[in-house]
């Protein structure tokens, strides 16, 4: 079981901002929102913080990219995903 948006946010239930109307939305555990939109939302706000991320990125990251996304399974992207956000949440 996934754990409620406050948990991964400075949320606090019952407060008036964007993170709230979401949970009101879609529901403390996003369950509102299908896969699909979950991914589509994981990509907007990802090309939006890249934008603002210091750093150039190397040329061999996009064959890094295209290899995971031709040869792991969806899973495995999946947990991928969760490192990446891990690492960058460490930082």
């Amino acid at each position: 079981m996934s754990k409620p948006l406050g948990y991964y946010t400075s949320y606090t239930p019952g407060e008036r901002s964007i993170l709230g109307d979401i949970q009101n939305k879609y529901g403390s555990h996003l369950e509102g929102l299908n896969v699909r939109e979950k991914l589509f939302f994981i990509q907007y706000i990802c090309t939006y913080l890249a934008n603002r991320a210091n750093g150039n990125i190397r040329p061999e990251m996009h064959w890094v990219a295209w290899e995971c996304t031709d040869q792991l399974e969806p899973t495995d992207m999946e947990g991928l995903l969760h490192a990446l956000i891990e690492q960058i949440r460490a930082n």
